[in-house]
């Protein structure tokens, strides 16, 4: 709030086009990171409340993710990424919270933009009763994390950097799919941090 007063004295101020019009994208930008961030503090204090549940319903999760992958398309491209995703040729159902499904595959490809270099590798199987879900890409070395604390509310990798964040995406998560009976887990290998899902498969 503080900084978007700032911006908003040096529009006012402003006299050349072109500066008004970068002072106001970058009101919009923070209007945005700011309702981002008010989203994700009302989500996690719903998740903590015992009596909050969430509906679920057949759900075709590949139609899930690939709905979610394009809601990210400019993002991508802006970035220049082409992410390498593996879908199986068969449709998975699970019963889940569509809305809940689809914020919870948000929170985690964002983190993984955020704070990843190169490609997102995305990959969808069935293994036994279950569909598991994978997304992962490399880290930026100043963004190296400990794989044990990522779902801890509020954690981040390194809290120095000025980029706008709650650190609650991948709290988030967690809370979501426990409510949905699946299961997540996160795991680094050598530069490479990785997200996985595991949710029940039904017919």
């Amino acid at each position: 709030l503080t900084s978007l007063d700032g911006y908003f004295q040096l529009l006012k101020e402003a006299e050349r086009v072109e500066d008004r019009q970068r002072y106001y994208t970058i009101i919009n930008s923070r209007i945005g990171s700011l309702k981002e961030i008010l989203e994700q503090l009302f989500t996690y204090v719903k998740l903590q409340n015992d009596e909050y549940e969430l509906e679920s319903e057949k759900v075709n999760i590949n139609q899930v993710i690939c709905d979610v992958l394009f809601s990210f398309y400019e993002e991508l491209k802006t970035m220049n990424l082409d992410p390498e995703v593996e879908l199986p040729d068969q449709v998975s159902y699970a019963m889940v919270n569509h809305q809940a499904m689809k914020r919870v595959l948000q929170n985690i490809i964002k983190n993984a933009l955020d704070h990843g270099k190169d490609n997102l590798n995305l990959k969808m199987e069935i293994v036994g009763t279950e569909i598991l879900i994978s997304i992962s890409n490399r880290q930026k070395e100043e963004d190296f994390v400990d794989s044990s604390k990522v779902f801890e509310r509020f954690y981040k990798a390194d809290e120095s950097r000025s980029h706008i964040s709650t650190g609650l995406g991948l709290s988030i998560a967690k809370e979501l799919v426990e409510k949905m009976d699946g299961k997540i887990e996160a795991q680094v290998i050598n530069d490479t941090f990785g997200i996985k899902l595991r949710l029940k498969n039904v017919e």
